[in-house]
C-alpha cells in the first residue's frame, strides 16, 4: 500500500513539473511576443566624406532591459565609438556579435556605421531610404540631426524633420534638423528650393507661395499627422515615410495627395486601390479621389448620422497598424451602422458605382440546405433575394437571354423582359404591376413578395435563420 502511495505521489510531483514547465513556456513566448514598446531620443550625425556618408548615431533614454538592434542593409564598417580618452562607455552594452545592447544601466549608446554611394558620389533627386538604425520594440520620441558635408556639394538635403539652420563653414557646409518622431529617409537634390509653405506639421517646397484656399485645405489634410513631413516638387516615382514628392504644389489635388500618402504609411492596405483615399477622407472630413471614390464618400455622408460617422471614425483609427481590405471597411461600417452591408466589397467588384445597400445577416436555408452564398438586401422597401444562387439549388437555370431574363426547369418557362409590364410563362403572357426581378450591381435580384407568388415560396423567417421552402409540387 505504501509503495503504491509512493508511486502516486512520484507521478504527480512529475505531472506537476511538467505543467509549470509548460506555463513557464507559454508565459515567457507570451512576454517576448508582447513585450511593452519602449521610449528613446536619438542624435544622428551624418558626415559626407567622398563616395560615402559616415553616420554616428547615439540613443539616449534607453531602458535598462536587453534591446536588439536592426541595422540597415548594405552599410559597412559598423563598430560602437570610443570618446576621446579611448574609453568605451558609450557602447558597453554592445554584446560581440553587435545585435543588442545587454541589460545594464548605463541609458546612452553611441554606434557608427558607413553608407557607401555611388562610384560617382552622390547623385541628385537620389533618395536614400531605410539607412539609419533601429531598435526592436522602440519607438522614437525625438530625433536631433546633423550634415557635414565636407565635399561641398550644395544643393539641399531633406529629412523629413523641419530644417533649423544651415551654414558655410570653413571646411563644411552644416545643416541641421530637428523634430518628434525617427528618420526614414534621406534625400538630396542639386537645384536649391524654397519654401512655399511651412507650420509644425510640414514644409512644402517650392516655386511660389500657395494659395490661402490651399493653405487651409492642405493644413486641414496634415491635421491627423502627428510627425513633421517634408512636401518636395519634384518628378519622383517613389515617397517615402516623411519625404513626399508632388509633380505641382499648387494644384488642388495636393492636400488629398499627401493627406492619402500619410493614411498609407499608418496602415496596410490589400484590396482596391481607392481604400487609402476613403480612409484618408472620413478621417480628414475631406472628399478626396477620382469621381467614383468622391461619390462613394458623398454617398456615406449624406446618409450617415453625425453619431455613427464619429463611430465609424473611432473603428478606423483602431485599424492602425493592421491591414485593411474592403470586407474589413464593411465589417467596420456596418458595426457603425448597426446594419449589414457589404459597400466596399460591391464597390470593388464594380468598375461604375455601387449603392449603399443594407443586407440580411441571417443565415439562408432553401429547402433545409443552407446557403453559402444567398444575399438578401433591402432596397427602396423591398426585400430582394439573390436570383441565382437560389435558382441553382432549385434546380433551375436562370440566365439573361435576347428578350429579357430567363428562368427555366423541365417543365415551367419564365421571361421577364424587365423594360415592360408582363412577364411570360409557358408561351402566356401575364401583365405585371411592377417587375419582380431587379438588377444590382450587375446581378440579378427577385423580390420576395414576387417569389412567393410566382414560384411557390413558403418563407419563415427566424431571430438567427431564415427558410425558404419551395415544394416539389410547386416546382412541377
Amino acid at each position: 500500500m505504501k509503495k503504491a502511495a509512493v508511486i502516486v505521489f512520484a507521478l504527480l510531483i512529475f505531472i506537476n513539473g511538467l505543467l509549470l514547465t509548460f506555463q513557464f513556456h507559454v508565459f515567457s513566448d507570451k512576454v517576448d511576443n508582447e513585450q511593452q514598446t519602449f521610449k528613446y531620443n536619438q542624435v544622428i550625425d551624418i558626415v559626407h566624406r567622398g563616395n560615402q556618408l559616415i553616420v554616428t548615431q547615439t540613443f539616449t533614454d534607453l531602458p535598462e532591459s536587453n534591446v536588439i538592434i536592426s541595422w540597415p542593409e548594405k552599410i559597412k564598417n559598423k563598430k560602437c565609438v570610443k570618446d576621446a580618452k579611448g574609453k568605451t562607455e558609450k557602447c558597453d552594452r554592445m554584446d560581440q556579435t553587435l545585435t543588442q545592447f545587454k541589460e545594464g544601466t548605463s541609458t546612452t549608446q553611441k554606434l557608427q556605421y558607413v553608407i557607401p554611394l555611388a562610384k560617382g558620389g552622390i547623385q541628385s533627386r537620389t533618395l536614400l531610404a531605410n539607412k539609419f538604425l533601429t531598435l526592436k520594440h522602440g519607438v522614437v520620441s525625438h530625433t536631433q540631426l546633423h550634415i557635414s558635408d565636407e565635399e561641398r556639394i550644395g544643393g539641399q538635403w531633406f529629412t523629413g524633420l523641419p530644417r533649423v539652420a544651415t551654414r558655410s563653414l570653413a571646411l563644411t557646409d552644416y545643416s541641421y534638423y530637428q523634430g518628434t518622431g525617427a528618420v526614414y529617409e534621406l534625400y538630396w537634390q542639386k537645384t536649391p528650393l524654397k519654401k512655399a509653405f511651412t507650420n509644425d506639421r510640414a514644409t512644402v517646397y517650392g516655386g511660389g507661395e500657395m494659395t490661402q484656399q490651399l493653405q487651409d485645405a492642405f493644413v486641414k489634410a496634415i491635421d491627423s499627422n502627428p510627425n513633421h513631413v517634408d512636401v518636395i516638387h519634384a518628378e519622383q516615382a517613389k515617397n517615402g515615410v516623411r519625404i513626399m514628392f508632388a509633380k505641382s504644389i499648387h494644384s488642388n489635388q495636393l492636400p488629398g495627395y499627401v493627406a492619402v500618402n500619410v493614411i498609407k504609411q499608418k496602415y496596410t492596405f490589400s484590396g482596391s486601390d481607392w481604400l487609402p483615399t476613403v480612409v484618408a477622407s472620413i478621417l480628414d472630413d475631406s472628399v478626396y479621389g477620382a469621381t467614383k471614390t468622391r461619390a462613394m464618400v458623398n454617398t456615406l455622408y449624406d446618409y450617415m448620422s453625425e453619431s455613427q460617422l464619429k463611430a465609424w471614425k473611432a473603428q478606423l483609427q483602431k485599424l492602425e497598424g493592421k491591414k485593411v481590405t474592403n470586407d474589413v471597411l464593411d465589417q467596420t461600417l456596418s458595426e457603425s451602422l448597426d446594419a449589414t452591408t457589404s459597400y466596399f466589397a460591391m464597390n470593388g467588384a464594380s468598375k461604375g458605382l455601387a449603392p449603399l445597400l443594407f443586407e440580411d445577416g441571417r443565415s439562408v436555408y432553401v429547402n433545409d440546405v443552407q446557403q453559402k452564398n444567398m444575399r438578401i438586401i433591402l432596397k427602396d422597401g423591398r426585400v430582394l433575394y439573390a436570383a441565382t444562387p437560389l435558382f441553382d439549388t432549385l434546380g433551375y437555370t436562370a440566365k439573361t437571354g435576347k428578350n429579357g431574363y430567363y428562368v427555366k426547369n423541365a417543365k415551367q418557362s419564365y421571361r421577364f423582359p424587365m423594360t415592360s409590364a408582363f412577364y411570360v410563362f409557358n408561351n402566356k403572357r401575364y401583365d405585371i404591376a411592377s417587375q419582380p426581378f431587379e438588377v444590382v450591381n450587375g446581378q440579378y435580384y427577385v423580390e420576395e413578395a414576387w417569389l412567393i407568388r410566382l414560384f411557390g415560396a413558403d418563407i419563415q423567417k427566424l431571430d438567427e435563420r431564415i427558410d425558404i421552402n419551395i415544394s416539389d409540387e410547386a416546382l412541377k
